[in-house]
């Protein structure tokens, strides 16, 4: 009855058998082009994002940027597909966070024209150490994608430093990573790490293990004194806890200058980290009392700078400033503590010449203060605490306006008759050509005294 279906049915074999596609065999079709960028949608969201195909077109990577939503189908619901982007071409396109030309892995750039950071598991060339994508500091690469070398399980082993320090100091490790090479009196049987100090001083040291991350890892403590392997150099050892437990081994003495080696050892089988704790009491905390020392604070100047060790009622020591003592005259020395060397002494040399640092109170040959000493010095202390400079020379011109050490190149001050000085051979102070222009006798004749009368008259400049 349905006669006419025959016709329709050999009419659509006749199409199908006339296809382009029957020609030849027809390669599997990947899902997606390789590394080409599409359009996508959130799932969640529903907003729109970008995603790049993988390499081998098997499918997308994740939906960008939807926090790790990952997308097979190219095209979102009611979305259009945008220009293709291609990782790789050396331009940015949408959906890439870079391209830097090549498909490389080990740049900052990766593959999929993303940026490279630690964590996405891969190491970045001369940027990361290593790169294990994860954040376990205890596996050998930290967060910060830099090695993480573990503990030793050989002699001598890790040293570590031994302070006075509450805290103590404290050192990590993976009992996985090691070895079991020795075995205290009390046990440790199992992996174990090494570690060792010097005793700066006679006092005793308490050891603390603890067991990370909820292992029951059963730990042992034993420490020897100066020989690595000879158990019979043990002087203290622990394994009281039990799995999971942390121990605590008894205070034991040391003696300055020896040499202590702690092993942070298990029993029987291992899994898990450790944390081990070295805490060091001194026997005389305040030991060194008396000493000179040299305050840290910069308020305190001069000779007070230099103090002595006092020791404080908590039993700590701190360096207590020295007392003020008058000025003593010629020993380069701030011994009134006022941060001025040789203050109220006489110069060691006069404002034109280079030299020493000159105090602003200091006193010239007759016996009293240069005015224009406590202005420089206020003006630029390096003249009065570091060096007298050949620009704390010329300062004397123009901070404090005095002719006195104008010179340069001529034969003579131009504050000091002589004979006639030659235009421009005082520099930028250019006074003898003013002086000159007024009148030509100073730089024909001779510079007497009335070209000095000159000086302050067209220089500006006083002459003492």
């Amino acid at each position: 009855m349905r006669w006419w279906i025959v016709p329709l049915l050999l009419a659509s074999l006749k199409m199908i058998g006339c296809s382009d596609q029957d020609k030849g065999a027809t390669p599997a079709k990947t899902l997606c082009t390789p590394r080409k960028t599409t359009f996508c949608r959130c799932p969640v969201t529903g907003e729109s994002g970008w995603q790049t195909c993988l390499p081998d077109g098997s499918g997308f990577e994740e939906c960008l940027p939807c926090d790790g939503s990952n997308l097979t189908n190219s095209r979102g619901s009611g979305g259009t597909s945008p220009s293709q982007a291609e990782c790789g071409n050396g331009e940015v396109e949408p959906g890439e966070q870079c391209d830097d030309g090549n498909l490389d892995d080990d740049d900052a750039c990766l593959s999929n024209c993303r940026k490279a950071k630690c964590g996405d598991g891969i190491v970045q060339v001369d940027v990361e150490e290593c790169d294990d994508a994860n954040s376990n500091e205890e596996d050998g690469c930290t967060s910060d994608c830099t090695v993480k070398t573990p503990p030793s399980e050989k002699c001598p082993g890790e040293i570590i430093e031994l302070t006075s320090d509450p805290a103590g100091k404290k050192v990590t490790g993976v009992f996985q990573a090691l070895q079991p090479n020795h075995e205290g009196t009390c046990g440790g049987t199992g992996s174990e790490a090494v570690f060792s100090f010097q005793a700066p001083s006679t006092g005793e040291v308490v050891v603390s293990l603890s067991v990370l991350d909820g292992a029951k890892v059963d730990v042992v403590i034993h420490v020897r004194e100066g020989s690595c392997d000879d158990v019979n150099k043990e002087v203290a050892c622990t394994n009281v806890g039990g799995p999971g437990a942390n121990e605590l081994a008894e205070p034991f003495l040391v003696s300055p200058g020896k040499t202590y080696h702690v092993f942070a050892d298990s029993q029987g089988s291992t899994s898990g980290g450790f944390s081990l704790r070295v805490r060091f009491r001194p026997d005389d905390a305040c030991s060194g009392e008396g000493n000179p020392c040299e305050v840290q604070d910069p308020k305190v100047l001069g000779a007070c700078a230099v103090g002595t060790l006092v020791c404080s009622s908590g039993g700590t020591l701190s360096c207590q400033p020295g007392s003020p003592k008058g000025e003593i005259c010629g020993n380069d020395k701030d011994d009134d503590c006022n941060g001025i060397v040789d203050n109220g002494c006489p110069c060691p040399h006069d404002l034109c010449t280079v030299g020493v640092p000159l105090a602003p109170d200091c006193k010239n040959g007759n016996g009293a203060v240069d005015p224009c000493l406590p202005k420089l010095c206020l003006e630029d202390d390096y003249c009065c605490t570091t060096e007298w400079d050949a620009q704390c020379v010329e300062q004397v011109r123009t901070v404090c306006g005095s002719g006195a050490c104008v010179k340069n190149n001529c034969t003579h001050p131009i504050c000091q008759e002589g004979g006639a000085l030659t235009i421009g051979c005082d520099g930028s102070a250019k006074c003898v050509e003013l002086v000159c222009k007024l009148d030509n006798f100073c730089c024909t004749k001779g510079w007497d005294a009335e070209c000095i009368e000159k000086v302050p008259q067209v220089c500006n400049l006083t002459c003492p």
